[in-house]
């Protein structure tokens, strides 16, 4: 299964970014990527914060602004590292919106062309965290979300 892992200290981060007032806030971590034999597994490095003079409303939604885009693009093309965002949901959700997914649809083919690595994607109530990773454009695959900030890569031995 694919899977984000955030450790305790940038999962506080990413909500006090998120829920520090009302409205829709996004922020994207930095990625270390490895694959797993059951799917991919995104390790957050750090949080990227969008302040809210990086966004613009288009159309009745929020959209980050292409310069902020690109300096964050950049950041991970020059890391090596892989790109998840987070936004914001009021409470209540159980899927990406429309609005997300419609967005997804333009965004993602570029990034995966742009990066050469998956994306992944994630949206955040006060209680829940849903998650989807791509590894090429069309093909949204689910991904949990494990805030213990741990993993284990390999085999686990058995204790005698």
């Amino acid at each position: 299964m694919n899977r984000l892992i955030i450790s305790r200290e940038l999962s506080e981060q990413a909500r006090s970014h998120l829920f520090r007032q009302g409205g829709e806030r996004f922020l994207f971590f930095l990625c270390s990527m490895s694959n797993a034999s059951d799917g991919l597994a995104f390790r957050a490095r750090e949080v990227l914060p969008v302040d809210d003079e990086d966004l613009s409303l288009v159309r009745l939604s929020l959209e980050i602004k292409l310069q902020k885009l690109i300096e964050i693009m950049n950041r991970a093309n020059t890391s090596g590292m892989a790109l998840v965002e987070a936004h914001s949901h009021s409470r209540g959700f159980d899927s990406f919106s429309l609005t997300d997914l419609n967005g997804f649809g333009e965004f993602v083919p570029y990034v995966l062309d742009a990066l050469k690595r998956p994306y992944g994607a994630t949206v955040w109530d006060g209680r829940k965290v849903l998650g989807a990773c791509w590894r090429e454009a069309g093909r949204m695959e689910n991904m949990v979300v494990d805030m213990s900030g741990e993993i284990v890569v390999g085999k686990r031995r058995k204790s005698k």
